[in-house]
């Protein structure tokens, strides 16, 4: 959990999307009945499969949209890349350093997706569910 004035980052170790929003539901539900946080506004902002966090301005990670019930198909997804350390490399290393943590992030998020689809007997596995909240 990552939490500031302006959002909270909660890993939920939901696989499913579907569970995850529910989730995410069933704590927004519980804080506005609280009498503490009633007047607090959250809403959720983002969904990443894998999320690698360092901080506000350095993190990467695979962000997801559930689609519509209509559509068929995959859930739609964009890779979020924010390296602001990457400033202090040289300009040529740059574009090899994005390259290489987006892969690297990719493979052990395809590998850990690849365990757990054994481990279960669901299909469905989109990954391991980070909600933004703002």
């Amino acid at each position: 959990i990552y939490g500031n004035l302006n959002k909270i980052i909660i890993t939920t170790k939901r696989w499913l999307l579907v569970d995850t929003q529910s989730y995410i539901r069933l704590i927004l539900d519980h804080l506005q009945q609280k009498e503490l946080t009633s007047t607090i506004c959250l809403g959720l902002k983002s969904i990443y499969q894998s999320l690698w966090w360092y901080d506000e301005k350095n993190y990467c990670g695979f962000r997801v949209w559930l689609k519509d019930k209509e559509e068929i198909g995959e859930d739609e997804e964009e890779t979020c890349f924010e390296w602001n350390m990457i400033i202090y490399l040289p300009r040529v290393v740059q574009d090899y350093f994005e390259t290489i943590i987006i892969g690297f992030a990719r493979t052990i998020f395809n590998r850990l997706r690849e365990h757990y689809s054994k481990d279960t007997s669901t299909t469905t596995i989109t990954g391991n569910m980070m909600m933004w909240l703002e």
